[in-house]
């Protein structure tokens, strides 16, 4: 991903996001406009799309699975009786004038800006000041300067990132393991790519980039009661655990070869 025209964070005028794509299409959920990029995983297994344990996000909603389709003509997204997403609404309703310190507003199921799924785990940012630094960063790129190898990841758990109200996260840490040689602990290709570009770019701008590598589901995410949320991370481990009996998994996007 590149973002540029207006300063960013780290003081450059052109932001670069070197990452690892996981965007998945959802011929239900999500949004139309949402492109494959991997079939390993389908992240609508951790989303509450029907808030049934969640009560409020913020206005993105859900950025995985095929990302956020919006409202519907109806206001509903399917799936969940009138009362469900009445109490939903509700109590979204209620912390609606709630503030994140920045002017963050906070939403149930309705009132979402539609959006494609564009998730990816960020591997290393780079700003810089210079159009021409930015056409030497993908030329390098494109050239081979830094070997990218066939990518491999394993998600390592689901937790929460930031300030109250938290992002709901998937975490993809590297897992060390003595036992066995370092290209067969599982993420370790996430370590050994994102080495490489720091390497290859630190004179560029390139930021070291804090560690676990994560995608984010959904910010700012509000739980009905503790009870919910408690239950929604039992259910969640489950679904973590059930991806990591299969161990690290190639990503391909449909029909390569």
């Amino acid at each position: 991903d590149r973002y540029s025209g207006g300063e960013s964070a780290g003081g450059g005028s052109h932001n670069i996001v070197i990452g690892l794509c996981l965007s998945r299409r959802h011929e239900t959920l999500g949004h139309p406009g949402t492109v494959t990029r991997q079939t390993a995983f389908d992240f609508n297994e951790l989303q509450d799309r029907n808030y049934k344990y969640v009560s409020s996000t913020d206005r993105s909603g859900w950025l995985a699975g095929g990302g956020e389709k919006g409202d519907t003509s109806s206001g509903r997204d399917g799936g969940s009786s009138s009362a469900e997403c009445d109490h939903a609404e509700s109590i979204a309703a209620s912390k609606s004038e709630d503030s994140d310190g920045n002017g963050g507003k906070f939403f149930g199921r309705r009132n979402k800006t539609p959006g494609a799924d564009k998730v990816h785990i960020p591997i290393i940012r780079i700003d810089t000041d210079s159009a021409a630094t930015v056409d030497s960063i993908i030329s390098a790129i494109a050239a081979g300067d830094v070997f990218i190898p066939h990518m491999s990841i394993l998600p390592e758990a689901l937790s929460v990132s930031g300030t109250s109200p938290p992002d709901l996260v998937v975490r993809f840490g590297c897992e060390k393991n003595d036992d066995v040689n370092p290209e067969e602990w599982p993420n370790w290709c996430l370590e050994f790519l994102h080495n490489q570009l720091y390497d290859c770019f630190a004179s560029f701008g390139a930021k070291w980039t804090k560690r676990p590598f994560q995608i984010t589901l959904a910010r700012k995410v509000r739980w009905k009661t503790v009870k919910h949320m408690n239950k929604y991370f039992s259910q969640s481990e489950q679904v973590i655990n059930s991806w990591r009996e299969k161990g690290p998994q190639y990503l391909q996007p449909p029909f390569s070869n």
